[in-house]
């Protein structure tokens, strides 16, 4: 059987005969259940990251995107579909108190006032959250601020490469 990993999401084989066991991707290492072998879909292994020939879509039951037929957990609202922990996740980020939306804004806010040196930081959440259906709009907001605060901090350098320059002549 086919079985997308819920951490990584490649898609990897299983032998039939591990239906409902637990077991560890070979590319993260990440904990998995697979499903009973009558909603496991069957076929020839697939390249890494393009989905196997034959492999249908189906709507995830909890946000109504459209997912791989044998994926294991959502990749737009990150619900585990099967197994244990199958249901609807709220990002850990978000059990942590805040998530990356805010933090995108606020890694970008603060770079912006410091002229940049907190714009990658703001980028990488902003790209994160904007994964995240809930989170899009925050983080467009951190990626545009990251970005802005980014190239501040490149104007900052130039300027003081010039002035050195110009000072050394």
């Amino acid at each position: 059987m086919q079985v997308q990993c819920p951490s990584c999401l490649k898609v990897l084989t299983a032998p039939d005969e591990r239906a409902g066991q637990v077991i560890a991707c070979p590319s993260c290492g990440g904990q998995m259940q697979l499903p009973p072998l009558q909603a496991a879909a069957a076929s020839e292994p697939a390249p890494a990251g393009v989905a196997p020939a034959g492999a249908g879509t189906k709507n995830c039951p909890y946000c109504g995107e459209q997912i791989l037929t044998i994926a294991q957990k959502c990749r737009h609202c990150n619900s585990m579909l099967y197994g244990p922990g199958a249901g609807r996740s709220t990002p850990a980020s978000a059990a942590q108190g805040l998530n990356d939306g805010v933090k995108s804004v606020i890694f970008g806010g603060v770079g912006f006032v410091v002229c940049g040196l907190l714009g990658p930081v703001a980028i990488y959440y902003a790209m994160r959250a904007r994964q995240v259906e809930s989170e899009r709009t925050l983080g467009n907001v951190g990626l545009a601020l990251g970005i802005i605060s980014l190239v501040l901090a490149v104007g900052q350098v130039l300027v003081i490469v010039g002035m050195i320059a110009s000072g050394a002549r």
